[in-house]
Parts: structure tokens; sequence; C-alpha cells
């Protein structure tokens, strides 16, 4: 995500090619290189009031260290205010909301099941059905299976990603309009760093999404289950580098386009490529897997059909043997 109004102190100083040279060297370089700048403010301070307690005090060092110390400051309420600027944003989409909603839901639909030794349970009412039984499948394993098979399968995979592309579909298309993309290049911010806050901003949808869910159902699963299960968690990054890819797509194709159908169109035509790739990459190994088992079994047979011959040979030439024994 890009920091709205973080140059004004520091990127003021420097000339246009400069101001390039910063947004190239990547968002992420920034606030990593800023985070350890703070904390080294943080440390250099302690150390300057101690010396002032001390009496060992230099004014120009006191100076310098302000000036850094004001530096460092604005950085961190800049990210502060750019992910201020990426939730408001979201607020103000409505079907972010609605999408939270539903997570709400399906959550609570996954609390209202359970199995019990007849089958399947929804509130207190149980249905016979003996492959669902605690007697076939533990209680916790059938809670986790149930999130990982629909919660992250269908709902955060396909239901949830589509509804947040729809939402952050215009992020993008509205942002190259010509008079909201003047509108902030007239600050003294870089362009990679104003995309990349927009591009936060759509993955924060689908962070907020999945982490909220993933959340509620670890304590549904400890409660209901009985088991606590915190490597679930690794559902949020899966989800979210998954989500990464496609709204990458989308916002590309916003960019070059400002249609807003156009990236939606676009990037479901993406994913019907991809899933129609992976799916036909599976069905062609899984038809070379069965090539190789019916081949092997094939062998099998023919190996002991051999062995049968074999041992017929050999009674044939006993019989035989015997036969002209006999007269």
């Amino acid at each position: 995500a890009a920091i709205k109004g973080m140059q004004s102190k520091i990127e003021a100083k420097g000339s246009g090619a400069s101001q390039e040279n910063t947004d190239a060297a990547g968002f992420a370089d920034m606030v990593k290189d800023g985070i350890a700048g703070l904390d080294n403010q943080i440390q250099r301070s302690e150390q300057i009031h101690l010396e002032a307690v001390s009496g060992n005090l230099d004014l120009h060092e006191v100076a310098a260290q302000l000036k850094e110390s004001n530096m460092s400051f604005q950085f961190a309420m800049q990210v502060r205010n750019k992910f201020v600027d990426a939730y408001r944003e979201l607020n103000h989409r409505r079907l972010f909301w609605i999408t939270l909603v539903l997570s709400g839901l399906v959550v609570a639909a996954f609390a209202a099941i359970g199995n019990d030794e007849e089958g399947l349970t929804v509130l207190h009412w149980s249905i016979p059905f003996p492959f669902l039984s605690t007697n076939f499948i533990p209680q916790a394993d059938f809670y986790k299976f149930t999130f990982a098979q629909l919660g992250v399968g269908y709902w955060l995979a396909w239901i949830a990603t589509i509804i947040g592309l729809v939402s952050t579909a215009s992020i993008f298309p509205d942002f190259v309009d010509r008079g909201s993309i003047d509108l902030m290049l007239s600050k003294p911010i870089g362009r990679t760093r104003l995309f990349l806050t927009k591009f936060l901003t759509g993955l924060l949808f689908a962070g907020l999404q999945v982490t909220v869910f993933t959340l509620t159902s670890i304590v549904i699963i400890g409660v209901r289950g009985g088991e606590w299960e915190p490597w679930l968690l690794m559902a949020i990054p899966l989800v979210v580098l998954f989500y990464s890819y496609l709204f990458a797509v989308q916002a590309t194709i916003g960019l070059v386009t400002g249609s807003v159908i156009a990236s939606v169109i676009g990037v479901f035509l993406f994913w019907f490529v991809v899933s129609l790739v992976q799916t036909g990459d599976g069905i062609t190994l899984a038809w070379r897997i069965t090539n190789e088992i019916t081949a092997e079994r094939k062998m099998v047979r023919v190996e002991k059909q051999e062995v049968r011959i074999t041992d017929l040979s050999a009674r044939l030439v006993d019989l035989r043997l015997a036969a002209d024994g006999g007269d």
C-alpha cells in the first residue's frame, strides 16, 4: 500500500528523478526501512535523555535528533493513515458489509451442524447418517473437514472471492478517472505508492473477510469439537495470496481499459482459463495414472497366466511320463 502525503518533508528535498527512484525501491522496502529507522530513533532518544541527565549533551546533536525523530514520527503516522484510508474506502463499499454478514451466516451454519453417535445433527435435531456419526469420524475431525472442504474450498475460494472481485472492481477504474488522478497527482506522492495504496485496499477486503471467518471457525472447532487448531490460521495467507493473483489481473485490466465491466469480465475469463488448465492437467494426470495402473494389472495377469501355463505344462509332462510308465 502506498502512503498519502508522506513526501511533504522527505521527498520535497529531492528532485523529480530521486522521487521516481524512491518509488521504484518499493513500498515494502520503504516500510521495512522506516520501521527500522523508527526503532533506532527511539533507542537514540533514550540515549540522549540519559546524556541530558548526566550533563553530557551536545545541542547540535539534539537538534539533529529532533529532526530525525520528527521524520520518523511522520512516517509512522502516515503508514497508519494509509491503513485508515484503505479501511474507510472499504467501509463505504456496501458489498464489503454484505459479504461480512454472509460470512457470519456461514459461520452460524457451521456452528449449528455437528455429528453424534447416530449421524448428522442440526441444532437439536439428529439425522441418521452412519457415515457421519462419531463412530466413523470423530467430532473434531468432522469440523476440521467441514472447514477445509466447505468453508475454505467453496465459501472463501469461490463465493466470497467472486463477491470481493465484484466489490473492488471499481477501485482502479475510478482511480484513473481524469479528475480523480489529476487531483491525487497534484500532491507530492509518487504514482507507484498511489497504485500500491489502492492495491492494499483490495487485499484488505479479502484479508478482513478471511481473518474473521477463520478466527470464528477456530473458536467453533475448539468449543464444539474440543480441539484448538491454531494451524488453521494458515488459511489466511493462502487465501489472500490466491486473491492477490486475481486482483492483480483485475487491477491491470482496470488500469489499461478504465472500465469496471472489462476488469470484471477479464478477471473471470482469466480465472476460467486457469481453472480449465488446472482441470485439464488433473484429468491428464488421472488418465496417465489410470493407464499405468491398467498396464500394471495386465502385466500381473500375464504373469499369472504364464505361471498357470507353466504349471499345466509340468502336469502334462508328469501325466505323459506316468502314462508311458504304465504301458
